[in-house]
């Protein structure tokens, strides 16, 4: 009796080890995108820390930012976005989200509603599994996950790398770095944005939003727009709001059918919908977006003002019951959130090699600058980089030297926004760093000089005096040190960069 009861015990200890030896090696192996990408949000899910959770695809994750709605409102978010989420997948990303936690508003955008494609591994329907992987790996075993895969793939071995991740990554040994070992001792990258991510880039080539009203609905009940319909009703049956909006894109056809429906569904369902391609003047095509579909900081800055100020402007967020938690001590880790992005995009509004980049992220820092243009130039019929700066300062005077190609010259100092056009008088500033004089002479030649130096002028030197543009960023209080100075060289709308 004795021996069975030993033979029985070894028996569950060698198990027991085992099952802990394999999960410990699927943790190692497994990617580790989506553990990085959602894993504060089990932390803050379980703190209950979570008044609004954002799903859809990478629209989703480019286009808001939970850390600056938290800044501005004191709503605390989650952004679960999909790289490439149907609306079908996003239903079950939701369903297995709300185990974790108890939202008090589900949002949602429509982008995909028009996709009709039943299972995710049909050949129709394009899916990029990683993308799968990296919106449903992060959330543990369960009924709710099982029956996800089940009704997201008909193949049942599909099916099985979904649930067991060990079957999809068994093979990455060959792959592995520090930050696969720092996941077993809980030291693993994440994601300081509560999910989302941020594009820097802008596109090069213009383009053109045309709106149809004729493109007002789809013709034909798809997938997509069963899904968004059980998204609504299965939210409002657990006591959870809904909110369906669209992002701003260059939508086409069928994106632009695919908003109608969605409103007439909300209209339906009694929910709101927020058309943010709807509202005048609110979109630049050619500023806020990285790609035609895709927000850059820009676009994503802009978005997640509008939808903080929108909730509370509604109503909404009083009648669902958030409020603003920036004061509460409970709540200092999204202070420290807010710090980390703040800083973050500090470090990224200087020195960026880019062009198109630098004058973006002009447009988000606190720091002192001037920009100067040669005139005769021919960064003047660079569409982009004229609205770029208009976007710095809409009250700005550069249409002026584009008209006439003569140099340009803008300066932002503390509360001071200013700009000269052309060649002729000295113009003087009194700046944070001092006092500044620019005289315009030529269309290579003009003279900047700082705190009265007459014998060092800023702005011209042999090997810098063809830069088409100059970028410099004011140094400290009376001092004569600009922080940087960056010459950007046009040559056929190619950007060379030196310092």
């Amino acid at each position: 009796m004795n021996r069975k009861l030993i033979i029985t015990i070894k028996v569950i200890l060698f198990t027991v080890i085992l099952g802990m030896a394999l999960l410990t090696v699927a943790k190692i192996v497994e990617n580790k995108s989506g553990y990085e990408k959602n894993s504060q949000f089990f932390t803050e899910a379980n703190r209950n820390h979570l008044d609004m959770l954002f799903f859809g695809t990478s629209h989703v994750i480019n286009g808001i930012n939970p850390v600056q709605l938290y800044q501005e409102t004191g709503f605390t978010s989650y952004n679960l976005g999909g790289f490439g989420s149907p609306i079908i997948s996003t239903y079950w990303q939701i369903m297995m989200a709300l185990e974790e936690c108890q939202p008090k508003l589900v949002v949602v955008d429509s982008y995909m509603l028009e996709n009709d494609v039943r299972y995710q591994d049909d050949e129709e329907a394009n899916a990029d599994f990683d993308m799968q992987h990296l919106a449903m790996d992060a959330y543990p075993l369960s009924f709710t996950k099982i029956k996800a895969c089940r009704d997201l793939f008909e193949s049942k071995d599909v099916q099985r790398q979904f649930l067991f991740n060990y079957i999809t990554y068994h093979d990455r040994w060959k792959e592995l770095n520090s930050n696969d070992w720092q996941r077993i001792m809980g030291k693993s990258p994440v994601n300081k944005l509560m999910g989302a991510d941020i594009l820097y880039s802008l596109h090069a080539d213009p383009y053109t939003y045309m709106p149809n009203p004729e493109y007002d609905r789809l013709p034909d009940e798809t997938i997509g727009t069963e899904y968004l319909k059980k998204i609504i009703t299965d939210c409002h049956a657990k006591g959870v709001g809904v909110l369906v909006v669209t992002l701003p894109f260059n939508a086409q056809e069928a994106d632009q059918r695919a908003n109608g429906t969605a409103a007439e569904i909300c209209a339906e369902y009694g929910v709101p919908y927020l058309n943010m391609l709807a509202i005048p003047d609110f979109m630049d095509v050619n500023i806020d977006l990285s790609d035609s579909g895709h927000l850059n900081i820009i676009g994503m800055h802009k978005v997640t003002s509008y939808l903080g100020q929108w909730l509370i402007d509604t109503t909404i967020a009083e009648q669902i019951g958030m409020t603003d938690h920036r004061n509460d001590p409970e709540y200092d880790n999204w202070n420290q959130a807010v710090a980390d992005y703040e800083n973050q995009v500090q470090s990224m509004s200087i020195r960026q090699k880019d062009l198109y980049s630098q004058l973006m992220m002009l447009s988000l820092t606190d720091k002192d600058f001037i920009i100067k243009i040669n005139g005769a130039s021919e960064v003047f019929s660079d569409r982009i980089m004229v609205q770029l700066i208009k976007n710095l300062w809409p009250e700005c005077s550069i249409d002026i030297s584009v008209a006439q190609n003569i140099p340009y010259f803008l300066i932002k100092s503390g509360d001071i926004m200013d700009d000269y056009v052309g060649l002729g008088d000295t113009r003087q500033w009194d700046t944070t760093m001092g006092s500044i004089v620019y005289t315009p002479i030529a269309d290579i030649y003009q003279t900047l000089y700082v705190n009265g130096d007459e014998e060092n002028n800023v702005i011209y030197d042999d090997e810098h005096a063809y830069a088409d543009i100059q970028i410099l960023f004011l140094g400290l209080e009376n001092g004569s040190d600009f922080e940087s100075h960056q010459y950007y060289t046009c040559d056929h709308f190619e950007y060379g960069y030196s310092e």
